[in-house]
């Protein structure tokens, strides 16, 4: 994905980095390659990785439903578990953004 650097307005394709912080966190994230500024993109804790693992399997037996009331259940099983996993994803962002600042 094509994106500018807020900080120089350098233009260069994203590549996600994954680092393992404490506590079994993982921060995804990429940096300009021009000045180095670090853009976080999302962390992970190891609850949300094993929901996302679930949530995986989930659209795959949606993909293979037999019937239409399987597949509206697994899609809206799916479409909870994203809501859930997104304000989780949120509330760790943030967390982690003020334990950097103190």
């Amino acid at each position: 994905m094509q994106v500018t650097c807020n900080d120089c307005f350098c233009e260069f394709e994203t590549e996600l980095k994954k680092k393992v912080l404490k506590n079994q966190i993982h921060k995804y994230y990429f940096t300009c390659p021009d000045c180095q500024h670090e853009y976080v993109s999302y962390y992970t804790d190891a609850k949300m990785r094993r929901d996302i693992k679930r949530n995986m399997k989930k659209r795959k037996q949606h993909g293979q439903a037999k019937t239409i009331e399987e597949s509206r259940r697994l899609l809206a099983e799916i479409k909870m578990n994203d809501k859930l996993l997104n304000k989780d994803k949120d509330a760790l962002k943030k967390r982690m953004q003020e334990e950097t600042l103190t």
